[in-house]
């Protein structure tokens, strides 16, 4: 039999794929321009969807393989959120985090709970306006609090020699990691680890207390990513150090160079916010643009190729955005109208679209999230966490399907 023969063929389109059922069961799924089992593989075939409902693979010559019934849904599901559940009592926060296994969550009242769904444990601290994935603390009198999750009391306890801190950041994981804190005066200070030179103090030396990062002044906001850290300067450049294995600390760093002292980023200007990832750079510009530079093996830069580097590139087709965060191997904003937007690796649902897809190169639009005011990265999820205007906690990543759900206190 030859195609002619058949049914007109409905074209599959972008954004769809195919569950494949033999006697009632699935057993493989495939994206379109693809064909594919587990029992069959013919490079080069074309994938048709019969009128009739069948699925029909044909070989480059037109000659009939097999056809198999198929159900055909989107990729891209409805944008419109499931209702909540009757009497269920969903999480309310003003920021939340993730700490590599739990939750924290600061509250309306400014207290934090850490913890899981369904499992939240109450803490011994209050006045909380930041908090970080290593379980450290910002007070609302500029204190910084660590808790100490050696033994089983978790209580939090003050850094001694810091006061007047306005920003706090650190890396996800433990709390040996490193730890940044902006005081009033615009100087950086620093501890934890200092593998590749986190701190900042010219050594790779671990410290247990804090110490100034050098040759910094005028700073107006920090962040870490997974190896490296970032400060901006009221004069408006861009300063980093840390690890640089694929350009994040950009143009003019020699890659695979780590930098143990803050060194000026190139490429970047009209800056408004900073932001970074594992091994990524990104930056909001004055505009509404994103640029990035760094890693981008998964499309974590988001230009639409997987080349890594150190000259920054701008983010495709994304503009009139307020805010951005960096994840493990993919990136998220925040557009003007609320709606959140990610690119990069879909590894474990990251991408929050409902999709299987491995990465996209480009932002999509996570779904069924409107009116979102913040948004943050799961590193245990490989996703993400977005907060709503009422205040409810959306996460997305490592769920089953690979969509939005609210957090449930």
């Amino acid at each position: 039999m030859i195609f002619s023969d058949i049914l007109p063929k409905e074209t599959l389109h972008e954004h769809e794929k195919v569950c494949l059922f033999e006697m009632g069961y699935a057993y493989f799924c495939l994206i379109p321009t693809t064909c594919q089992s587990n029992f069959i593989f013919k490079p080069k075939l074309k994938l048709h969807l019969m009128k009739s409902n069948y699925l029909i693979c044909l070989l480059a010559s037109g000659t009939l393989l097999f056809s198999i019934s198929c159900k055909k849904s989107s990729t891209q599901p409805s944008n419109t959120p499931p209702p909540p559940s009757p009497g269920v009592n969903y999480l309310h926060a003003i920021k939340v985090t993730e700490t590599g296994t739990s939750t924290i969550a600061i509250l309306a009242d400014h207290s934090v709970i850490w913890g899981n769904t369904g499992a939240w444990t109450t803490t011994n601290l209050s006045g909380i306006v930041d908090v970080t994935p290593n379980f450290t603390a910002l007070k609302n009198d500029g204190t910084v609090w660590m808790m100490d999750t050696s033994g089983l009391t978790y209580n939090w306890s003050m850094i001694s020699g810091l006061s007047n801190i306005t920003a706090i950041s650190g890396m996800p994981g433990t709390s040996n990691k490193t730890n940044l804190v902006l005081k009033s005066d615009g100087t950086v200070w620093a501890w934890g680890q200092n593998r590749f030179g986190e701190i900042g103090d010219s050594s790779y030396i671990t410290r247990h207390t804090p110490v100034q990062v050098k040759h910094l002044s005028g700073i107006t906001a920090i962040i870490c990513g997974s190896a490296h850290c970032l400060a901006l300067k009221n004069d408006g450049t861009l300063w980093g150090w840390g690890q640089n294995l694929w350009g994040e600390l950009g143009a003019g760093a020699v890659i695979n160079t780590p930098y143990n002292y803050p060194i000026q980023v190139g490429g970047y200007s009209g800056i408004a916010s900073i932001a970074a990832g594992n091994g990524t750079t990104l930056v909001l510009k004055n505009d509404g643009t994103v640029w990035a530079s760094g890693v981008n093996s998964t499309g974590a830069l988001g230009n639409g190729t997987t080349t890594s580097g150190g000259v920054p590139t701008q983010v495709t087709g994304l503009t009139g955005v307020k805010a951005i965060v960096g994840g493990h191997a993919f990136s998220m904003a925040v557009k003007n109208d609320s709606t959140v937007w990610a690119w990069g690796s879909n590894a474990s649902g990251s991408l929050g679209n409902g999709t299987t897809i491995a990465q996209s190169l480009t932002p999509v639009q996570v779904s069924y999230l409107a009116g979102v005011t913040s948004v943050s990265l799961s590193t245990f999820l490989y996703g993400g966490f977005a907060i709503e205007k009422d205040g409810v906690v959306w996460f997305w990543g490592n769920n089953s399907n690979n969509l939005p759900d609210r957090m449930v206190k």
